[in-house]
């Protein structure tokens, strides 16, 4: 009965997720349209590096605390939140401290931005952090619907304000400032939503829980992950930091636009992860005799249903892909052009994010509190990081940027042997 409800309780959540997901990122995709329709590749280029530099700040705002919860899940849930908007709202004043001199070394960029929006950048950093932060907590409890509703007020607004934006693109000529209104509208956008997120949790905020105790406490158990987020973002724009280097504002802003595409069906795909990571998480850390079979029939079922949905899904991609590619003209009055001749790279990347996923069915052997876990975390984000910058630069000199695609593989399927055998060590074995 127990492993009923458990199961049951478990595809509500997926569902929750994967519905709400889906109209978010629907949306996303119109947002995607508006933005290819708004900026040329080299603009956009300058849109992807204010994006970046705020995911490269909120990692340290963050500082591990939005995968350390996954460890802190038995603790009292109201000192834990409590404590890390209080961590979040700490180093948040100390990167306003630091915008001065970040907006002097990013003023002699080559891609000029920072130096213009600098202050958007560390509201931006404070918003999505608050937002990452009680987006976690919620997935830890099982309560997917709130983070469901902040995800869709962002994408709303954001959607409502570049309406605007190209209305007044169109009637006043904005072609000059246009960057700059988009960064404003997503910072807006990002502003509302975590104020929402702060309602909707205000029930588990308390402040006198707070202390500086308390929350070096906490530090000190999610530090850990910060070497890994930190790590895991050149990671995750490595490839965008060589293009940056290497090629021209053009490519880069292609690859950054596909790219953004790509992130929109990791989001979508991660609707399930957000259910099934903290399943498997809860029974690893319950007292049931057989939890390590448990997990392991759930991880052996979702990747047989995944081995079968994916090359679905490569097929009708390709025949979506070669559907555009027939009316270009008549889609090119909705987005540029320059994004529509390169779709044959798009595809590329859609089959190695697709191998990809695959990591994600196996990587929950990371939150099991046992000797040597942390290293192995360690020694994967390293040794990706290697691959991609040192084989990216290779890759890249030898075949352009279909190089940068073909690394990515490369590091997929390392990452995914890793993987494999972590899980085996650690959990199979048991």
């Amino acid at each position: 009965m127990k492993l009923f409800l458990s199961q049951s309780r478990f595809f509500k959540n997926f569902s929750i997720y994967f519905t709400g997901t889906l109209i978010v990122k629907i949306i996303g995709v119109i947002n995607l349209l508006f933005l290819g329709n708004l900026l040329i590749p080299s603009l956009y280029a300058n849109y992807v590096i204010f994006i970046m530099a705020c995911d490269f700040l909120q990692v340290f705002v963050v500082f591990g605390l939005t995968s350390g919860m996954m460890r802190l899940v038995s603790h009292d849930k109201k000192v834990i939140l409590s404590n890390s908007i209080f961590i979040v709202f700490i180093f948040s004043c100390l990167l306003i401290l630091l915008i001065t001199p970040l907006k002097l070394l990013f003023s002699e960029s080559r891609i000029i931005l920072f130096d213009d929006i600098s202050y958007y950048v560390a509201i931006r950093v404070f918003s999505s952090s608050i937002i990452a932060v009680i987006a976690t907590f919620f997935i830890t409890i099982e309560r997917p619907i709130r983070n469901t509703i902040v995800s869709m007020i962002g994408s709303i607004v954001f959607m409502i304000l570049l309406l605007l934006i190209k209305f007044l693109y169109i009637s006043k000529n904005l072609e000059n400032d246009i960057v700059k209104l988009i960064v404003i509208a997503q910072t807006i956008s990002v502003s509302l939503a975590s104020l929402y997120s702060l309602y909707i949790s205000r029930k588990y905020i308390k402040r006198s829980l707070v202390s500086v105790k308390k929350s070096i406490s906490i530090l000190k158990q999610t530090s850990v992950f910060l070497s890994k987020h930190i790590i895991g973002i050149f990671q995750t724009r490595a490839n965008q930091i060589i293009l940056a280097v290497f090629s021209n504002t053009a490519i880069f802003g292609i690859y950054s636009y596909y790219n953004s595409i790509i992130a929109q069906l990791s989001l979508l795909a991660g609707a399930f992860f957000k259910a099934y990571t903290p399943k498997i998480v809860n029974i690893l850390h319950s007292k049931i005799d057989d939890k390590n079979n448990k997990v392991n029939r759930l991880v052996r079922k979702s990747l047989f249903y995944y081995l079968l949905i994916s090359p679905v899904f490569i097929i009708f991609s390709y025949f979506v892909i070669k559907m555009i590619l027939i009316y270009q003209d008549q889609i090119s009055v909705l987005i540029n052009i320059e994004y529509i001749s390169e779709l044959r790279l798009f595809y590329f990347m859609l089959i190695v994010w697709t191998i990809g996923n695959f990591r994600s069915f196996l990587d929950v052997w990371q939150y099991i509190n046992q000797k040597y876990v942390n290293y192995f975390i360690i020694l994967i984000q390293i040794i990706a990081l290697f691959i991609l910058f040192c084989g990216g630069i290779i890759f890249y000199n030898s075949f352009g940027v279909f190089g940068i695609v073909i690394n990515q593989l490369l590091l997929y399927t390392t990452v995914i042997m890793i993987n494999l055998y972590c899980y085996k060590r650690f959990i199979y074995a048991k």
